[in-house]
């Protein structure tokens, strides 16, 4: 499988997928059909946070689209995406994308510099 493995756990595939900033805050699509978000790992390398959003969407997300949700990534350390709802996964009825940007504003269209943050997400 391109970029990541696939987990069998309980009868269900679980995929990870890495993801990276790039030198632009142009939305990624990581699956472009509905699925559930289980959790991951994000790595911030930059002196400032970064922040990472969340979409249900199934094509490449832009500033002017609203996050389901947006994960901050503090400076210079890892931050793991784990909370109680994530044992269950995360329901998104279109597709898991995203976009990586500096500032917190959901419409902010501020890049970060390529390599500022690294991870993975786990999904079905």
């Amino acid at each position: 499988m391109a970029n990541g493995f696939e987990i069998i756990q309980h009868g269900e595939s679980l995929v990870t997928r890495a993801i990276r900033s790039a030198a632009n805050t142009t939305g990624v699509v990581v699956k472009a059909t509905p699925g559930r978000l289980y959790g991951g790992l994000i790595t911030n390398y930059a002196a400032s946070g970064r922040f990472i959003k969340i979409y249900d969407k199934a094509t490449a997300p832009t500033s002017s689209d609203i996050p389901l949700f947006t994960m901050f990534a503090g400076a210079t350390g890892t931050t793991p995406i784990v909370s109680t709802p994530l044992v269950y996964g995360i329901p998104f009825s279109n597709g898991i994308s995203y976009r990586i940007t500096t500032g917190q504003a959901e419409s902010d269209d501020t890049a970060p510099a390529a390599g500022d943050v690294n991870g993975y997400l786990v999904f079905t």
